[in-house]
């Protein structure tokens, strides 16, 4: 990557090169026929002058016009010619001469631009030795040292402005881009994590729609008279299973329709809803647990035909979560109360309990997701905060109206008569490389607050180098008293206006500036009228204002800097007499700065428009990550949501089925108990279903927390082979733990639950007379807890497949399908890598598997054994 990476910028380099080399070729060769028409009599020295415009042209056209054709070697090379040629070029004086300190400057500017660093330096000391060539060699001129200090300081100057300008684009580009990597990277990993939720979602709908249908299959049969009479208790009993199994047959549509059409986690679906309807059909899903646990349900009576536009099963789901949790938290003896208030734009209903009361502490978490109480023993965590956004989506709002320990909770929500749009926040902003680095408001908006400031900072720095300059002309020069004094107070001229104008950055306006510009070219002016032979020199002090109008401004405006710095030219060459060819001098000057600005601008707008690509393709990029984003939450809010929205209707189902089965209601014939023990088997596996989606859901949402204590391991090992020896016949499970691995650091309830997991599942996939072997052992670093079969075993290719969340292998024993659910190897990995270990497989087809969870040991995994080893060690046995 990073030899691509040196591969496309060296090309880039050699694009930019070329053309600003071809312009400048091209420029030269205008200026050299300018200077050949110029010359009134034709000499050697005009024919050489006639050549090298050919030459430049023929150069500059390919460079220009077929970019990056000639590697950067080449250019260098044919720099390293310029520099020669120019000496060989101002020996012949007059007109090359005046027009030489210009050229530097062009090349200077140029090469800054695209070399690097140690590149340009080398060029620079280059143009040094070339110019001193020149002025040793050439005619002699008055002062050589301030001449060569002049134009070395001039192609300095605006070779490190040049060079400024591309790094501080360059930087804002290369953010951009490092930023749009960062972006698509995640966005690619996003949306692979979607497609793995909506797969996740599609197989979740299935694995609910198989033993949902059982129910409602088997609830049918039991009202069929066919199967036998039942009483009234009994049919009462069979109508709230089947009117919670619709409940659940309608929460698995809408996982259906989500995969399907990826719509909004809060889908209404509205229509007129009667409020004394949805809190009866809430209060019998209910009753039965309060029921058992001995606390009064009231439904206070709902005045006559009260009705809102809401989505009546999502309504019921809030109404079921706040009076189930109400039952939950109250004593037997304590009572719940839901009453209705009905205003002229909807309604409010409170749900009031006897119970233990929320703690302060809690009361500003029940909302989030996966948040439990203190006091709270079971639950998800997520009745409330769904409960809110049902309500919220409803255009309405859900509150703790008041709690109190050991008095009770009251929590009350309102909905509108119809649905209004919920209030909601926007989302927070995706990091922003432009919000976090001034520079690019500077850089990128011509005429903005920032942009004046960086405008302001370049200016005086300029000024200040100017003035320093000139103080470095004034002592080294000899030059009259009179006229080093005036050349000092344009340098005091220039540090005053400069500090001034840094002191006024934050409030100065674009015209302020435009004025201090124009005041600055008027003030060089002073110093080029006085300049006498340095006429030649001075003026490249001109260009450094353009350049940088050009380059942080607009084009009309800097265009307008031009024209003034044109016409105070002008004004100066026509008040002095002493010039042989002023027209001439006039317009090589402006035609170079006009050159020196037209690449600065290119180099800005090639600049603006990287930067500008780039941060097109972040913000499409960042967009595309942010609705991923949404989505991938959006898929897992709904898996969370959608389990635990199935539990209290599946409670329900449970709950009735058992007591059909108990026949506290009556007795069943032969044929009824069968069915009811269809129904609660498939209900039971709904909830296994379910735990394990709620399980996954929490580990992602990272509020699923282990906690670590001193694990027995061959007691845990005992339970689960027990455990595992009755989900199969003829299949034995021993247990086999070394001496040195007794104890283990680990959350016993979970590290139970995956060894159960993988035990059960090596007795399924083996057949009789086959053995399933737990052990475990300990490493230097770590305990290994193993569970060996020798069942059908898994393919190769199935290794890194069967850790996917609903991943069931292809076969099964005898070649039924597979059964389960598919989550418990998957929750089994998340656990294990919770704990710091890690989980492997080792398989091959018809030889059995061998599964080892490898533990991290702790030091104090081994302190018990050393403290009391004979007592613990028989107690573990």
């Amino acid at each position: 990557m990073v030899g691509v990476a040196d591969a496309v910028q060296r090309r880039a380099e050699e694009e930019i090169a070329g053309r600003l080399g071809g312009d400048a070729a091209i420029a030269l060769g205008v200026l050299a026929i300018l200077l050949t028409v110029g010359t009134p009599t034709r000499t050697s020295a005009s024919a050489l002058i006639g050549a090298s415009a050919v030459f430049a042209l023929a150069i500059g056209a390919v460079l220009r016009f077929r970019p990056g054709r000639i590697p950067l070697g080449g250019m260098d090379a044919l720099a390293v010619f310029s520099e020669v040629f120019l000496v060989l070029l101002g020996r012949y004086g007059s007109p090359v001469l005046p027009v030489l300190p210009g050229i530097y400057v062009v090349f200077g500017t140029i090469l800054f631009s695209v070399r690097s660093t140690r590149v340009a330096l080398t060029h620079f000391a280059a143009f040094g030795a070339s110019y001193a060539g020149v002025l040793v060699f050439g005619p002699q001129e008055s002062a050589p040292v301030t001449r060569w200090i002049g134009v070395m300081a001039a192609v300095l100057v605006s070779g490190t402005f040049v060079r400024w300008l591309v790094e501080l684009g360059s930087k804002l580009a290369i953010a951009e881009a490092e930023a749009r990597a960062i972006a698509e990277r995640a966005g690619a990993a996003l949306e692979a994590e979607s497609d793995a939720k909506s797969r996740f979602i599609a197989r979740m709908s299935h694995e609910l729609r198989t033993p949902l249908n059982v129910v409602l299959g088997f609830a049918d049969l039991l009202n069929d008279p066919v199967a036998g009479p039942l009483n009234e208790r009994q049919t009462s009993y069979v109508d709230d299973i089947a009117a919670a199994a619709r409940h659940l047959a309608g929460l698995v549509g809408d996982v259906l329709r989500f995969t399907s059409a990826d719509s909004s986690p809060i889908d209404l679906r509205t229509h007129d809803v009667e409020i004394a309807v949805v809190l009866d059909d809430a209060a019998r899903l209910v009753r039965e647990q309060a029921g058992a646990l001995g606390v009064a349900l009231v439904i206070e009576p709902v005045p006559d035909a009260t009705t809102v536009v809401a989505d009546a099963r999502k309504i019921r789901q809030v109404l079921v979560n706040l009076l189930a949790n109400a039952v939950r938290f109250t004593p037997p003896g304590g009572t719940v109360t839901a009453t209705t208030q009905v205003f002229a734009d909807g309604v409010r209903i409170d749900v009031r309990d006897e119970g233990s009361g929320i703690p302060p502490e809690d009361r500003d978490h029940i909302f989030e997701p996966f948040a439990t109480t203190a006091s709270e023993k079971e639950g998800t965590g997520l009745g409330l905060p769904l409960s809110r956004r049902i309500i919220e989506a409803h255009g309405g709002r859900l509150t703790l109206v008041e709690s109190a320990l050991g008095i009770g909770s009251t929590f009350a929500f309102e909905l509108p008569s119809e649905p209004r749009a919920a209030d909601s926040n926007a989302a927070e902003p995706l990091p922003d490389p432009a919000a976090a680095d001034p520079s690019y408001a500077a850089f990128t908006e011509p005429g903005s607050a920032a942009n004046r400031q960086l405008i302001v900072r370049v200016g005086t720095w300029f000024a200040w180098v100017s003035a320093a300059i000139q103080v470095a002309v004034a002592i080294t020069t000899p030059l009259p008293a009179r006229t080093r004094l005036i050349i000092l107070g344009i340098a005091a001229g220039n540090t005053v206006s400069a500090a001034a104008l840094r002191r006024m950055q934050d409030r100065i306006r674009l015209i302020g500036i435009d004025v201090w510009g124009a005041a600055g070219t008027v003030l060089i002016s002073v110093g080029v009228y006085y300049s006498q032979s340095f006429i030649t020199i001075t003026p490249l002090a001109y260009g450094w204002a353009p350049m940088v109008a050009f380059a942080l401004w607009g084009k009309w405006r800097a265009m307008i800097h031009v024209g003034i710095v044109g016409a105070c030219f002008a004004a100066v060459l026509t008040i002095r007499h002493d010039l042989a060819s002023p027209v001439l001098l006039w317009l090589t000057i402006m035609t170079l700065i006009s050159f020196n600005g037209a690449v600065v601008r290119w180099l800005t707008d090639r600049l603006r428009n990287l930067i500008s690509t780039e941060q097109l393709a972040r913000r499409n990029a960042e967009r595309m990550r942010g609705e991923l984003a949404a989505a991938a939450a959006h898929k897992s809010d709904f898996l969370a949501s959608t389990s635990h929205e199935l539990r209290t209707p599946l409670n329900a189902i449970v709950g009735f089925a058992d007591l059909l089965r108990g026949e506290l209601a009556g007795p069943l014939d032969e044929r009824q108990q069968a069915y009811v023990d269809d129904i609660r088997t498939a209900a039971r596996r709904l909830q296994s279903v379910i735990d394990d989606v709620l399980d996954l859901a929490k580990i992602e949402a990272g509020r699923l927390h282990i906690d670590p204590e001193l694990v027995a391991i061959r007691p845990m090992l005992e339970r689960i082979a027990l455990l595992a020896q009755r989900a199969g016949d003829g299949v034995l499970v021993d247990v086999d733990v070394d001496p040195d691995a007794e104890f283990v650091t680990a959350d016993v309830h979970r590290l139970e639950q995956v060894l159960t997991n993988l035990a059960v599942n090596g007795v399924k996939f083996t057949p009789v007379g086959g053995r399933v072997s737990l052990a475990a052992h300990r490493t230097d670093a770590a305990v290994q807890l193993v569970v060996a079969d020798t069942g059908i075993g898994i393919g190769a290719d199935q290794h890194d497949q069967i850790f996917e969340p609903f991943h069931q292998g292809s076969r099964m024993l005898g070649g039924k399908l597979p059964e389960g659910t598919g989550l418990g190897l998957s929750l089994a990995k998340s656990l294990v890598e919770m704990h710091g270990g890690r989980i492997e497989v080792r398989s091959e087809p018809n030889r059995g598997a061998v599964f080892t969870v490898e533990l991290p040991i702790s030091e104090s995994d081994t302190l018990p054994t050393m403290a009391a080893p004979s007592g613990i060690g028989g107690a573990a046995s």
